[in-house]
């Protein structure tokens, strides 16, 4: 079974991303949405798989994270493994880049109200560890709020997956130490993104991507699934990396 038509494969291959309107019901939206709140309000600890992936702008003066990341939500919500979203989306990562593309990781992200820290431009290939010799990567996001230009929707560098990853640097400096890579990019180079509760837009490991701050009254949260090859997620557990908030030096050394 398929999900995406050629049309939208092609488009893919050309603009390193696509957006799939409608991919997850209302229903399901609002049963992600109650059990991932348990990971926000103290019914369920995350411990150090929460972080704040936008610690480089220093201590929010919302209460909040300046940008909420947490790591494997499936850790703590097994029925993720076998929901809609997760069922569906490895099916749209096979269709676009072959049938051996596994979950590799997963994660929520969330953009609480009037928090204004944008998420940095920067590509995915950047945070891979050396060595890397299959790159096929895809990411699925999945939007839990309707995702506005006010409140951080995606932006992507259409074709930009076909170049060179750019250099990157840490976000921030040694006193406000970032999760975050940063590289020189900015909207004029992009496009916009909004999408509506329920849709998902993907986009490949190399395409260039960024997020306005939240500047409105409402939360913008997602679900991330990422997908990779099964022989590449082997080499990446053989060398200690398992996307749990570790960071990896250029000779492959977990810091």
């Amino acid at each position: 079974m398929s999900l995406v038509s050629i049309e939208q494969i092609n488009f893919y291959k050309e603009n390193g991303y696509l957006i799939l309107n409608n991919f997850v019901n209302k229903n399901d939206i609002n049963d992600y949405i109650n059990n991932l709140e348990k990971l926000h309000d103290g019914t369920i600890d995350p411990g150090n798989q929460k972080n704040d992936l936008g610690r480089h702008e220093g201590k929010s003066t919302t209460g909040k994270e300046n940008i909420t990341q947490i790591m494997f939500p499936s850790d703590f919500i097994p029925s993720l493994n076998t929901s809609s979203f997760f069922t569906k989306s490895k099916i749209v990562a096979r269709d676009l880049l072959g049938n051996d593309m596994d979950r590799d990781m997963d994660m929520v992200v969330e953009k609480f109200p009037f928090t204004n820290v944008p998420t940095p431009w920067h590509q995915d290939s950047a945070y891979w560890p050396k060595g890397m010799k299959d790159t096929r990567s895809l990411s699925c996001w999945l939007a839990l709020d309707d995702a506005t230009l006010d409140n951080g929707c995606m932006w992507y560098v259409p074709g930009s997956h076909k170049e060179p990853t750019r250099k990157h640097n840490w976000a921030g400096n040694d006193e406000k130490k970032s999760y975050a890579l940063v590289t020189e990019c900015d909207e004029s180079e992009g496009v916009a993104c909004p999408i509506s509760a329920g849709d998902m837009i993907v986009h490949d490991g190399r395409t260039l991507h960024y997020t306005r701050g939240n500047s409105s009254a409402g939360r913008r949260r997602a679900l991330i699934t990422n997908y990779r090859s099964e022989e590449m997620i082997n080499w990446e557990r053989s060398i200690g990396y398992n996307h749990r908030n570790e960071k990896i030096d250029d000779n492959n050394v977990i810091t």
